[in-house]
């Protein structure tokens, strides 16, 4: 189901940008527009809309001054215990808006060992 949305209502499921792809993206032309073709993802979360990809994109749109877009919502997701443990890791570290990923870009290489290797790390680990 589509909805329109504040982009700022959103709460990220990811901490930090990809400078690398946030490049790509500018160089390709990415505009706020083409959300209105490919509408980022969302779940429903303890009341709140989750972003659950395209984090890029949407900070992107953000800097673009577009503050209502297009979301394709999700009823259901797998992995959703992986979703509700990175949005905690966010707001642990204050990033409740699609707005604070902007103090949160690193280089590729610093995302992917901070990020990437955070998430690997808590899918292997045992269920309490």
């Amino acid at each position: 189901m589509k909805i329109r949305t504040p982009l700022t209502r959103l709460q990220p499921s990811q901490l930090y940008i990809n400078r690398t792809k946030l490049r790509k993206l500018i160089m390709d032309g990415f505009t706020g527009d083409d959300l209105n073709y490919d509408p980022l993802p969302v779940i429903k979360l303890n009341g709140e809309l989750v972003l659950i990809k395209d984090h890029t994109k949407a900070f992107l749109t953000y800097q673009q001054g577009i503050q209502t877009i297009e979301v394709e919502y999700y009823p259901e997701v797998s992995d959703l215990y992986i979703y509700k443990k990175c949005v905690e890791w966010c707001k642990e570290e204050g990033i409740t808006s699609v707005s604070d990923l902007g103090k949160q870009i690193l280089p590729d290489e610093d995302f992917e060992r901070e990020w990437q290797l955070r998430i690997d790390t808590y899918k292997r680990l045992p269920d309490d």
